[in-house]
């Protein structure tokens, strides 16, 4: 389903024939233009790379996730987001009540495509988050972790997916392209490749 969306948008890679979304929301109130993609278990490995494309429209310091992908009872998915207190961008994995987050060293430029990838290796616990291709350290990467996908929610690009009014919607303003989860942890070498390519 999708909801307000601009679809056949310039995209992220140079020479693709493919478009992007681009995703108008004010960020407050119940405007969200928001993608949700069905709940799907295999979305949702124990093991898994999730890839995307993000071009943020400003440059706010305002909390948004370009992709959402929480359960029911949000001790369990997966995130990416900005927060209020950086401009930086974040990965974060949940099992039980806390999160573990990965914090980038890049900052969120407006107008720009930007390439997060988030992966966890459930036969290892190790969390990774990449930049523009370049492996982010700032968080959990090398420390084994533990995981637990979604086992129920829909996964939605653009926004929080457990709830569809009030605030804290994590709205996310901006262009989404090339979404992909993979299951399976994707080498540094394959995510620098896609991020070339």
């Amino acid at each position: 389903a999708k909801r307000y969306v601009t679809f056949q948008q310039p995209g992220a890679i140079v020479g693709d024939a493919n478009k992007s979304a681009e995703l108008s929301s004010g960020r407050t109130g119940n405007d969200g233009r928001l993608i949700d993609v069905p709940f799907d278990a295999a979305l949702n490995p124990a093991t898994f790379t999730a890839e995307l494309w993000v071009k943020p429209a400003d440059a706010s310091a305002s909390a948004r996730s370009p992709l959402y992908n929480r359960g029911a009872g949000t001790s369990d998915g997966f995130l990416f987001f900005a927060h209020n207190s950086t401009t930086n961008w974040s990965f974060r994995t949940y099992s039980g009540a806390n999160g573990r987050t990965i914090s980038s060293t890049v900052n969120v430029v407006p107008g720009v495509w930007t390439h997060l990838v988030g992966v966890y290796d459930d036969a290892t616990g190790i969390q990774r988050f990449y930049v523009n291709g370049v492996e982010q350290g700032t968080g959990l990467t090398n420390v084994p972790a533990s995981f637990t996908p979604n086992t129920s929610v829909q996964m939605r690009l653009g926004g929080r997916n457990d709830i569809d009014f009030g605030a804290n919607l994590l709205l996310f303003k901006g262009g989404i392209d090339e979404v992909a989860i993979y299951n399976s942890a994707l080498s540094a070498g394959d995510i620098l490749t896609h991020y070339q390519n």
